[in-house]
């Protein structure tokens, strides 16, 4: 399997180059993913089980269960890491994440990337709160929280690929090294956002007509068959638009290592 993976650094020539290299070789994306796709859908069949049987899901216009959604999740993240390493590594160099025995790099992946999102949501609090007592304070507030939780985020984005591949990298030293990164990477993410967007909404939408005609069943019954029909877009095209995501933050990541 030799479809090495060569680094642009242009913004356009790297939203090109990422998302023609995912469709040039979708069959490795296929590769990687398959030996995590069974414990995907495993996790979101408890899901669906545990909500048929009346636990409470995350939102009530969604067909999701916290604990098949957290457990999908993990899943994912395991492949987002092996990812990270036919990318930065080549597909045949990679040795693929056993989920059932993590490396302590490995571990520190998940922790870094559960505490980011914590610290985004934590940062965002304090606008939501004023908005409450003074909208137009709170906006402004959340905006500018939201700025900065972003750059803060973006200045760390190298810290994952690095640690994907135990690379040795100290948080320090990723955030130094993403100096003059940040726009890149907003950049390349937001235009592949933009060609991926369509597509994606136009499969939730037919997905989710379907998913309210069987839903109609009622009943734990209709609750597992509209969860179902929803099931590709968490365990085929979520990992699809992280694996692109992955694919941007590793090309920098790639660039800037080399100097």
């Amino acid at each position: 399997m030799n479809s090495e993976f060569t680094p642009t650094t242009g913004i356009v020539d790297t939203t090109k180059n990422v998302l023609g290299y995912m469709r040039g070789n979708f069959h490795v994306f296929w590769h990687f993913l398959k030996p995590y796709l069974l414990y995907m859908i495993g996790a979101h069949l408890v899901g669906l089980f545990l909500l048929s049987m009346g636990i409470p899901q995350v939102d009530p216009k969604t067909a999701g269960n916290p604990i098949g959604e957290m457990l999908a999740l993990y899943f994912m993240m395991c492949f987002a890491i092996t990812w990270y390493r036919v990318i930065i590594m080549g597909p045949q160099r990679v040795v693929a994440v056993n989920p059932f025995g993590l490396q302590s790099h490995e571990i520190r992946f998940l922790i870094f990337s559960v505490a980011i999102f914590f610290c985004f949501m934590l940062a965002l609090l304090p606008g939501m709160v004023l908005t409450k007592l003074m909208p137009a304070a709170g906006l402004v507030l959340a905006a500018g929280m939201l700025v900065a939780a972003m750059w803060a985020g973006l200045r760390l984005a190298f810290y994952p690929p690095a640690l994907a591949v135990d690379a040795g990298v100290s948080l320090n030293a990723a955030f130094a090294l993403s100096k003059g990164f940040v726009w890149k990477i907003f950049s390349a993410n937001f235009l592949v956002s933009i060609v991926i967007v369509i597509p994606i909404f136009l499969c939730s939408f037919v997905l989710g007509l379907v998913a309210i005609i069987f839903g109609s069943v009622g009943g734990p019954l209709g609750t597992i068959l509209s969860g179902l029909v929803m099931m590709p877009l968490g365990v085929i095209v979520m990992p699809m638009a992280t694996a692109l995501t992955a694919t941007i933050l590793a090309n920098y990541y790639l660039i800037a290592v080399r100097g």
